[in-house]
């Protein structure tokens, strides 16, 4: 396994200003979202090279002691591999050892934090930090498993510790900021994240995981203005970087995907134009920011199309269940599920909700072409058919959450309907009289039912 040196590409004599260097330009190639156990090996380099103290050790002990260096090396590949439970025997095996390798509790601490037992990781870190109190790198490691604790303002103390010790290390900065938003103090976090940032530029790091923090932030805040501005900033400093403007630009995609999903498409849209800045030929990305440009579309000609009494209610719920994504949040049902019974409803009942598609069609195109595939299905007896079995098989699969969410003031009372929509096979009252299957067929085609939609 490589040694420390090895993975920072430096010379064992190399200064500390090189050490600090490489670990910029690796952190650059190698971000921690998209390459985290890479970005992880990185980190634990720097953070030992980078103090006189713990070099010294790993020089002395592990680079000349055959014996501790087998152990250490053992244990440490464990960790990278995520063996935690060989790597938590192997170290605590070298720390009894030599009880006095404070380089070897530090990677026993960090094996315990990533096995989930925080409270081994704390006890750890605070006895590192209270015998050596200016090692940046303990007060970090404590600093994390006091967050990963839920313990955020002795994290956010033990963050500001370590920053003031060593303020060239990104993740310091990013830890302390962290301390904010998960306490919901999201203006505070916007302060520790532009001192960051100043310090970037002042150091001439690389600020981009710094930026995406940033607009992270802005969208909690609901700030579309900033947003938009640290943007446009991020995109300038990315594209012309070859190594990495394709990392951030499926970052920003996953990022709209994401938005649009928990139901802030105007938000989303903006993010989907910069990624497609960065990702110019991407598809996907392509295809996302049509959708979201369609329910926004959509959005802003809802108003009218609810308050239409010449459309069925039904089919107003279902287009609502697909043009507002947050329509259902507090349903506790799957919303495909819902979607899937209301259609079904439909397709069974076609007479009674036909003339309300051909105003759809009619007067709102885009609403129309938004659930075009389910509204061009009902043509087909075969997809109609198709449709009623899936129903069915939800129905066998949800069936009690569908009884229990019927009678709690849920998605039945705001239908407003006679009959019950979940139980699509009973039968219930119609609105309109029975079309005979000679009779001309309701949806004005001038053929008779039994050979047009009755089929």
């Amino acid at each position: 396994m490589s040694n420390y040196y090895d993975v920072l590409g430096i010379d064992q004599k190399a200064s500390q200003i090189k050490i600090k260097k490489a670990y910029f330009g690796l952190v650059r190639k190698y971000p921690p979202d998209h390459y985290p156990d890479k970005f992880m090996e990185i980190r634990e380099a720097y953070e030992a090279l980078s103090n006189e103290e713990t070099r010294r050790e790993y020089d002395d002990t592990i680079i000349l002691s055959p014996i501790l260096k087998a152990e250490f090396e053992y244990s440490r590949k464990a960790f990278r591999e995520g063996d935690l439970k060989t790597a938590i025997k192997g170290f605590e095996a070298v720390v009894k050892r030599e009880p006095d390798s404070f380089l070897a509790q530090d990677l026993l601490g960090q094996s315990y934090l990533a096995n989930g037992n925080s409270v081994k990781a704390i006890r750890m870190f605070e006895k590192l930090t209270r015998k050596f109190p200016d090692n940046a790198s303990f007060m970090g490691h404590l600093a994390e498993s006091y967050l990963d604790r839920g313990w955020h303002n002795r994290a956010r103390d033990a963050y500001e510790k370590a920053v003031k010790l060593d303020e060239d290390n990104i993740a310091f900065w990013l830890g302390w900021s962290e301390t904010y938003r998960i306490a919901d103090e999201f203006e505070g976090q916007r302060h520790i994240l532009y001192k960051a940032l100043d310090k970037a530029k002042e150091g001439h790091w690389d600020s981009i995981d710094i930026y995406m923090h940033i607009i992270l932030n802005d969208i909690f805040r609901g700030d579309m203005e900033d947003t938009e501005e640290h943007l446009a900033q991020l995109t300038d400093l990315v594209e012309d970087r070859v190594d990495i403007r394709d990392v951030i630009g499926v970052s920003l995609a996953e990022l709209s995907d994401k938005l649009f999903s928990t139901g802030w498409p105007e938000m989303a849209i903006i993010i989907a134009d910069h990624a497609l800045q960065l990702l110019p030929e991407d598809n996907e990305t392509e295809d996302l920011r049509k959708k979201i440009n369609l329910l926004i579309n959509t959005h802003n000609i809802m108003d009218e199309f609810t308050s239409d009494e010449d459309i069925h209610e039904d089919v107003k719920h279902l287009v609502a269940m697909k043009a507002i994504p947050d329509y259902l949040e507090d349903a506790g049902i799957p919303g495909d599920v819902l979607c899937l019974m209301v259609q079904a409803l439909i397709a069974s009942e076609l007479q009674i909700y036909l003339p309300s598609v051909h105003i759809i069609k009619e007067r709102y195109p885009k609403i129309y072409e938004m659930e075009k595939d389910f509204f061009e299905s009902l043509k087909n007896p075969r997809k109609r058919k198709s449709l009623r079995r899936r129903a069915d098989k939800a129905y066998r699969e949800y069936g009690d959450l569908l009884e229990s969410f019927k009678g709690d003031d849920g998605f039945e009372d705001s239908f407003d309907n006679d009959y019950d929509f979940f139980e699509v096979q009973q039968p219930f009252v119609r609105e309109h009289p029975k079309v005979g299957r000679n009779d001309p067929c309701p949806c004005g085609s001038g053929k008779k039912y039994k050979r047009c939609c009755g089929r």
